[in-house]
C-alpha cells in the first residue's frame, strides 16, 4: 500500500515537474514570440529614423553648397563677360580672368572640403580651382558628355553622380549662370566634392552587412555604401521606387531584406537603406536555437531525476516566475539565480540575456530620441537669423528713403559686415569677445538709424571674453533693447553688457535704462518662455534662445528676465561654466 502512495507521489511529482517544465516553455516561447515582434519593429522604426537622417543630412550638406554657388548669380557683370567669351590675346583679359578666379577663391575659401571648382563659359571655356582640379585652365569642354547633358536639360541645378577626378572619386554639384539682364545662360559652375563625404554620412549607426543606396530621378544607381545585395535585389527596389512608400520586404531566393526609403524633393533622389533580415533577428534567433536545445536537454534529465531535484527544483521554477513578473513590471536590471543545474537554470539565463538584449534596444531608441533633438537645434538656430536680417534690411530701405544720402551707403557696408558673420556656417560656437564685436557692429548700424543714438557699455573681465557660448546668443537681447525698451526713448539712450560667474555658473546680463515692464506682463513673457509653442512674434527672438541653450545645457539653464516698470529691463543668458570641449571661462 504504501509503496502505491509512493509510485503514486513519484508520478505525481514528475507530471508536475513535466507541467512546470511546459509551463515555464510555453512562457518563454510567449515571450519571444513578442520580443522578436518588439525587436522587428523597432528595428524597422529604427531603420526608417536612420534613412530619414541620411537623407536629411545629404539634402542639407548639397543645399548648403547649392547655395554657395548661387552666389555666382549675384555677379551679374562678371555673367555678362562669361557670354562675351573674351579672347585670352585681349587687353580686357586678365582684369576678366582674375575677377573669375578670384570668385572661385572665395567658395574654396568657405568650403575648404570642395575637391575641385569650375568655371565655363558660354563657349565651355573653363577657368579652375581648387586641390584636384578636374581640367587644364583654358581647356574647352563644350563637347564633354557630362556638359551637353546639363545643358540640354531644362533644369538650373543638378547633382552629378560618382566620377573620377584624376585619382580621386566625387560628386558634383553643377547650376548654370543666367544672366538675368541678357535673359540667357552665359555659363556654368560645378563644384566637386569627395565621395569620402558621403560615405561619412552613411557609416554613422549601421547595422552589420547594411547598405545605403542613392537613386536619381531617372531610378539609376547613383550611389552604393556598405555590403553590396546583389544586382537583383536592386532591380527589384528599382522597380519599385515609383510605387513603394516606406518600409518594405524584398524576398529572393529564401532571402529576405528589409527596404526603408526616403524621398529627397530637393535632390528628387531615392534613399535606400537596405538591411538582410537574418541580420535584423541575428541574435534572437541564436538565442532561440540555444534556448530550445537546452530546454530538450534538461528536461530529460528533469524526468529521470524527478524525486531527487523536486524541491531544488520548485525553487528554481519560483525564482524564475518572480524573474519574469519583474521584467514584466520593466525591472530589466532583474538577474535571476538558479542553484540548480538543469533546464530551469537555462530558461533563467535565457531571460537574463533576453531582457539585457531589450535593455540595449531601449537604449538605442534612446540615441534616436537624441538625434531627433539635434535635428530640432538646427531648426531653431535657422528660425533666428532671418528674423533680425528682415528688421534691419527694412531699416536700411527706410533710411534711404527719407534721407536720401551717403550715410545709406555706410549703413550697408556694416550690413555686409553682419552678413558675412550671419553665414559663417562653419561653427556653432564662438567666443563671447567675437559675439561682442557682432552686437557693437549692430549697434553701429542701429545708430545710423535712429536720430538718438544708442550708448553700448560693455562690462566683460577677460577670462569670460574667451569663454565659448552658442552663436547669435547675445544679438537678440541687444535687439530686445533696440525696438521694446528704448525705441521710445529720446535721450540717454543705455544699453550695458556684464557678466556675473561662479565656479559652476556664468551669467551674461544685457541691461536698458528704457520703460520697463509692468509685473503682470513680465510673468506673462516668463511664462511664454517655458512654453515654445505659445510663441508671440514679437518676442520669437527671445524664445527661441531660451529653447536653445536648454537643449544644449538642460533644462536647469536658459533666459533670465527681470524688470522694473519705468526703470529698465536686464536679459540674463544663464549658462554652465563651459566644458572642456566647448571651451573654458
Amino acid at each position: 500500500m504504501r509503496e502505491k502512495q509512493k509510485m503514486g507521489f513519484q508520478k505525481k511529482l514528475m507530471l508536475l515537474l513535466l507541467g512546470i517544465i511546459l509551463l515555464s516553455g510555453s512562457v518563454f516561447a510567449a515571450f519571444y514570440g513578442i520580443s522578436r515582434q518588439v525587436l522587428k519593429k523597432n528595428m524597422i522604426a529604427y531603420s526608417e529614423v536612420y534613412v530619414d537622417s541620411i537623407t536629411s543630412s545629404i539634402t542639407n550638406m548639397v543645399r548648403e553648397i547649392d547655395r554657395l554657388s548661387m552666389t555666382f548669380l549675384l555677379q551679374e557683370d562678371m555673367i555678362r563677360k562669361l557670354g562675351e567669351q573674351i579672347p585670352e590675346d585681349s587687353p580686357r583679359y586678365v582684369d576678366y580672368y582674375n575677377e573669375v578666379m578670384a570668385s572661385i577663391e572665395r567658395i574654396l575659401n568657405v568650403r575648404i572640403d570642395a575637391d575641385g571648382i569650375l568655371i565655363a563659359d558660354s563657349g565651355g571655356r573653363v577657368f579652375t580651382g581648387g586641390p584636384n582640379v578636374p581640367y587644364r585652365q583654358g581647356v574647352n569642354i563644350s563637347q564633354e558628355e557630362w556638359y551637353l547633358t546639363f545643358m540640354d536639360d531644362p533644369e538650373m541645378f543638378c547633382v552629378m553622380p560618382l566620377h573620377k577626378t584624376n585619382a580621386d572619386e566625387v560628386f558634383s554639384i553643377a547650376r548654370k549662370l543666367r544672366s538675368y539682364s541678357e535673359m540667357k545662360i552665359n555659363g556654368v559652375v560645378r563644384v566637386d566634392m569627395k565621395r569620402r563625404l558621403l560615405d561619412e554620412i552613411c557609416r554613422k549607426n549601421r547595422l552589420d552587412q547594411n547598405s545605403v543606396a542613392l537613386f536619381d530621378r531617372k531610378q539609376n544607381l547613383f550611389y552604393l555604401s556598405g555590403t553590396d545585395p546583389g544586382s537583383r535585389v536592386m532591380e527589384e527596389i528599382q522597380h519599385r521606387l515609383d510605387r513603394e512608400s516606406g518600409p518594405f520586404q524584398v524576398v529572393l531566393g529564401g532571402q529576405a531584406w528589409n527596404i526603408s526609403m526616403e524621398h529627397s524633393d530637393y535632390l528628387d533622389m531615392y534613399v535606400a537603406y537596405i538591411v538582410p533580415q537574418d541580420v535584423l533577428l541575428r541574435d534572437l534567433n541564436e538565442l532561440s536555437r540555444i534556448a530550445v536545445m537546452l530546454l530538450v536537454l534538461g528536461g530529460g534529465l528533469a524526468v529521470a531525476l524527478a524525486v531527487g531535484s523536486s524541491k531544488v527544483m520548485s525553487r528554481g521554477v519560483s525564482r524564475v516566475m518572480e524573474g519574469i513578473e519583474a521584467i514584466e513590471r520593466g525591472n530589466l536590471d532583474v538577474e535571476i539565480q538558479v542553484d540548480s543545474n538543469d533546464e530551469i537554470r537555462t530558461i533563467a539565463a535565457g531571460l537574463n540575456h533576453m531582457a539585457g538584449r531589450i535593455k540595449v534596444l531601449m537604449e538605442e531608441k534612446a540615441q534616436i530620441e537624441i538625434k531627433k533633438k539635434e535635428a530640432e537645434i538646427m531648426m531653431l538656430q535657422r528660425q533666428i537669423r532671418p528674423h533680425f536680417l528682415y528688421n534691419t534690411l527694412d531699416g536700411i530701405r527706410m533710411k534711404a528713403l527719407l534721407n536720401q544720402d551717403h550715410e545709406a551707403a555706410e549703413m550697408i557696408e556694416k550690413l555686409s559686415l553682419l552678413l558675412r558673420r550671419t553665414t559663417d556656417m562653419k561653427t556653432e560656437y564662438v567666443k563671447v569677445r567675437e559675439e561682442l564685436e557682432y552686437v557693437t557692429c549692430y549697434i553701429e548700424l542701429q545708430n545710423l538709424r535712429f536720430r538718438y543714438k544708442f550708448q553700448l557699455d560693455v562690462q566683460i573681465p577677460e577670462d569670460v571674453m574667451d569663454m565659448i557660448i552658442p552663436k547669435f546668443s547675445l544679438q537678440p537681447l541687444i535687439e530686445n533693447a533696440v525696438h521694446h525698451g528704448l525705441e521710445k526713448r529720446r535721450m540717454n539712450r543705455q544699453i550695458r553688457i556684464s557678466s556675473q560667474y561662479t565656479d559652476q555658473t556664468v551669467d551674461i546680463t544685457v541691461e536698458d535704462n528704457g520703460k520697463g515692464i509692468s509685473p503682470l506682463r513680465l510673468e506673462e513673457i516668463r511664462a511664454t518662455l517655458d512654453q515654445p509653442d505659445t510663441l508671440e512674434s514679437e518676442h520669437i527672438g527671445l524664445n527661441n534662445i531660451n529653447t536653445r541653450l536648454k537643449l544644449y545645457y538642460g533644462k536647469e539653464y536658459g533666459l533670465r528676465i527681470d524688470s522694473q516698470e519705468g526703470i529698465g529691463t536686464a536679459l540674463s543668458l544663464h549658462l554652465p561654466r563651459a566644458s572642456q570641449d566647448k571651451g573654458e571661462v
